[in-house]
């Protein structure tokens, strides 16, 4: 589906891009263009303006291998980007006096801890929404991790800061799902329930599901893939994740994305106004620095300051405001972009991990809607993906280079066998079965490959083929080191 020109000229209108507004007919050509840049099997894109769904059409296949075309009612992940829901469900409440932005998370639940004492007593709702507590990202403990979201909240206590309180950003989804256990006593149905009711039914949104388990049963639904090291594009498991996580279990189509939306630039559903506008604004102000360093403003660099509000990032963007925010979960990825001084937004769902066409996309389509100065956005960001893989490449040869098997190990086999704890991470196992050490730790099993003396490797692409270094003294085993947390025998 798509609208008619003649409809999409009106729309765009003089604020959106000057006395004569593009030719949106390119629109096809510049999504086939990144598309075809990126190798992405098929996506979907909506652009909405002044109420109005300005843009909205499927590109490509479902699936790789099969003919089925993306359309605007095909289902994806929305991945992290589930967390504007949240941030929204917490707007709500506080437009209805039922909470505040700086109430003490522990006045809503009681049993939240963190590390550091001071920051565990002060902590607030507006902390978790911004990414500001100082707790590092931990990614770990909820990725595939057996345990349930409230054993991963559990488990934040145990996590010493990363930086200052208030004082430093850390994404961390972990703090979402803390979002979603206090939305969770707001209704019968916890967390779903309030945003099925509050938020889905009054915008419209029939196709939007809060579990991936129950947005796989769907029969228009994207199929994940991924680059291999070969260079193919193969199709990918989605995310098994059936239990509703308030930090990133959301998927929908392009139709609903849309009305999605033009609910966060108006804050109005179908009939009438959900959440007062400037309450829902304030999801979109700045809360913390993202430091614009290193990697990320290779990522962003027409921008000068970068900030986390609470569920979006804002951003100055080619002298423009932008609140914007990238979903990524396997097999999958997609972009939001809001542009509030232009009544406007542009939503991306695309099914190929790890690749960045959706904010390349994303940043020629503002450049074309605003009529900016071209570039080449595809080929920038396709620059910089090689970049990366190269990196990635020589850190592997190098430590490849740093093997030595021939360097035995300190002892025999059996006696780096048993149980080390974390007090966060919790328990890892190294069982020795017929001749050879198995590590497990979380959903994760696998053999140790000897690398050199007491250090052992795991190959997962997942974690990245990780390094288990063991540390002996006085001929035992002590502690081991993995992902850069020690493990201490217990």
């Amino acid at each position: 589906m798509k609208y008619s020109i003649a409809i999409a000229f009106a729309l765009l209108g003089p604020t959106f891009a000057a006395a004569q507004g593009p030719d949106l007919r390119q629109l096809d050509e510049l999504v086939q263009q990144s598309l075809k840049a990126w190798d992405v099997p098929g996506a979907a894109l909506v652009v909405v303006h002044n109420d109005q769904v300005l843009w909205l059409k499927g590109y490509g296949r479902r699936a790789i291998d099969k003919p089925d075309p993306v359309t605007s009612d095909t289902i994806f992940p929305l991945a992290s980007c589930s967390k504007t829901f949240t941030s929204a469900a917490i707007a709500l409440l506080v437009s209805q006096g039922k909470l505040s932005w700086d109430d003490p998370v522990r006045k809503q639940l009681p049993e939240f801890r963190l590390h550091d004492k001071h920051a565990s007593e002060l902590v607030s709702i507006r902390d978790l929404l911004s990414h500001r507590t100082g707790v590092g990202g931990h990614d770990f403990l909820w990725y595939r991790a057996p345990w349930s979201q409230d054993e991963s909240i559990r488990r934040l206590a145990h996590l010493p800061l990363n930086g200052p309180f208030r004082g430093s950003f850390f994404y961390q989804s972990i703090m979402y799902m803390a979002l979603g256990r206090i939305v969770d006593g707001f209704h019968d149905e916890k967390w779903p329930g309030f945003i099925r009711d509050q938020l889905l039914k009054p915008l419209g949104m029939s196709h939007t599901f809060l579990t991936y388990a129950e947005g796989q049963k769907q029969k228009d639904v994207a199929a994940g893939h991924r680059l291999q090291s070969n260079g193919k594009v193969e199709i990918c498991p989605w995310y098994q994740q059936d239990e509703p996580n308030a930090a990133g279990s959301i998927c929908l189509s392009a139709a609903d994305l849309g009305k999605w939306l033009k609910f966060q630039l108006s804050g109005r559903g179908t009939s009438k106004r959900i959440v007062p506008l400037d309450i829902l604004n304030e999801t979109h102000q700045p809360h913390v620095v993202i430091p614009h360093v290193g990697f990320s403003k290779l990522l962003n660099p027409d921008t000068v300051q970068l900030s986390y509000g609470q569920g979006w990032v804002v951003q100055d963007y080619r002298g423009i405001h932008l609140v914007q925010h990238g979903g990524l979960i396997d097999g999958f990825r997609v972009h939001l972009t809001l542009l509030p001084a232009h009544n406007a937004a542009i939503g991306i769902l695309s099914n190929l991990h790890d690749r960045r066409m959706p904010l390349a996309l994303s940043n020629t389509l503002i450049d074309f809607l605003l009529r900016l100065a071209p570039r080449d956005w595809d080929a920038y960001y396709g620059e910089l993906v090689r970049q990366d893989d190269k990196a990635k490449e020589e850190f592997e040869k190098k430590r490849e280079q740093q093997r030595n098997p021939k360097v035995a190990a300190s002892l025999a086999l059996d006696r780096y066998a048993g149980e080390y704890e974390h007090a966060a991470y919790g328990i890892c196992k190294i069982k020795l079965k017929e001749g050879k050490l198995q590590w497990e730790w979380s959903s994760f099993r696998h053999a140790l490959e000897h690398y050199r003396g007491d250090t052992f490797q795991v190959r997962d692409m997942y974690l990245s083929d990780p390094l288990i270094e063991f540390t002996v003294r006085d001929h035992k085993v002590e502690k081991l080191k993995m992902l850069e947390m020690e493990f201490v025998r217990k």
